[in-house]
């Protein structure tokens, strides 16, 4: 099965993959939103947004296949309009394996106006080829524009960083876009998504808070048109998170995460 979804994981080797429930539950909407969970690898902006200190996990299968499966964990701190976070990442098995350490950080300039910059050390391991690894750097920001409508961009790869003897080039990628509130409970995500070689891709997101435990997502993608959806369980110092998307020809991709935060007074 590896050998079958061979083209896929290279094309998107080190690439946008999912980083958590909630970005895949949304169709990978949402790089305006200030709430990120894995804000290292959506929007280093929204760190000085997040609580006071955030820790979470999670494990995903794409398209349902134990051999690429995924998992992340990481945690971050916010002090004084500053945001810092440290994450490890991996995917794949014995025959393929990503690998990835990253530091970020925030920093919000104005109450309506932040940015980040995460540097990852990602790594590929091929089985009887070899394994090679490269520094890449992300840069992004936030801002408000009126009291429910934000707007943010979130930048991969901005020095174009290669990896390997051949000097193979890592994905470059622009993704911008907004985030409507239409009440405290409803908001709405729509997404612009650039990478380099690849055709424009469309992403949109909606969360419904219903009460103070349960949120519904949904989503939608123009990459093979697919559809997201998902929700969260929340407790006083816990969240329970689960997503999955279509994917026209190789199934569902389906993530669990935990996601741990300050009690709320």
């Amino acid at each position: 099965m590896i050998f079958l979804l061979a083209p896929v994981l290279l094309q998107g080797a080190l690439g946008d993959s999912p980083p958590g429930s909630r970005w895949l539950a949304m169709g990978g909407a949402g790089v305006a939103s200030p709430h990120l969970r894995e804000a290292w690898a959506q929007n280093p902006a929204a760190l000085p947004l997040a609580p006071a200190w955030h820790a979470g996990s999670s494990a995903g299968r794409p398209f349902g296949v134990a051999e690429l499966t995924s998992w992340q964990c990481g945690g971050g701190l916010t002090r004084r309009n500053w945001g810092l976070a440290l994450a490890v990442s991996g995917q794949g098995c014995d025959l393929y394996r990503e690998t990835t350490a990253a530091i970020a950080l925030g920093r919000l300039f104005t109450p309506g106006a932040a940015f980040g910059i995460a540097l990852r050390r990602a790594g590929i391991a091929i089985a009887r080829y070899g394994s090679a690894s490269a520094l890449l750097c992300d840069l992004g920001g936030q801002t408000r524009i009126s009291s429910g409508l934000r707007a943010g961009f979130f930048l991969r790869n901005v020095f174009a960083a290669a990896i390997g003897r051949c000097r193979e080039e890592l994905p470059l990628s622009l993704q911008s876009g907004f985030e409507l509130l239409l009440s405290p409970s409803t908001s709405l995500c729509a997404d612009l998504y650039i990478e380099k070689g690849l055709p424009l891709e469309l992403r949109c997101g909606a969360e419904e808070q219903l009460g103070e435990h349960l949120a519904l997502r949904a989503g939608f993608s123009s990459a093979g048109w697919r559809l997201a959806a998902g929700f969260a369980l929340r407790f006083p110092n816990l969240s329970a998170e689960y997503g999955t998307m279509t994917h026209p020809r190789l199934g569902l991709s389906h993530q669990c995460s935990l996601v741990f935060f300050p009690r709320r007074p």
